[in-house]
């Protein structure tokens, strides 16, 4: 709500939730997209036992928590789309997916 990057004033959140200590879920309304739009984001890949996100590649462990928070919501939440709106995954409750896998996330509105 206080972001002077990008329009993240005009996100309406729906839902949040942790999944686990590296991983939190999104659903929210977007000016720029016709629809409930659902962002998985995780920093952990536990099948090689690594941190990475987009924001800082090279990690070597698991980032500050708030300032990868707000890198999400500004970049991620905050901005249109653009070529993801290709590839997002539609779950039973009509909520357009995208980030990182499960597909869909495993717990709240989306899970079967």
């Amino acid at each position: 709500m206080t972001s002077t990057t990008t329009e993240a004033w005009r996100i309406a959140v729906d839902d949040a939730w942790v999944e686990d200590e590296w991983t939190f879920v999104v659903v929210y309304r977007s000016p720029y997209f016709d629809g409930r739009l659902g962002l998985r984001r995780s920093v952990y890949n536990p099948r090689d036992n690594t941190f990475s996100s987009m924001y800082s590649p090279q990690l070597t462990a698991a980032p500050d928590p708030g300032g990868y928070g707000r890198n999400v919501a500004d970049f991620d939440i905050g901005e249109p789309l653009g070529t993801v709106r290709h590839n997002l995954r539609v779950d039973d409750n009509s909520i357009h997916w995208w980030g990182s896998p499960p597909d869909p996330p495993t717990r709240g509105p989306g899970a079967k």
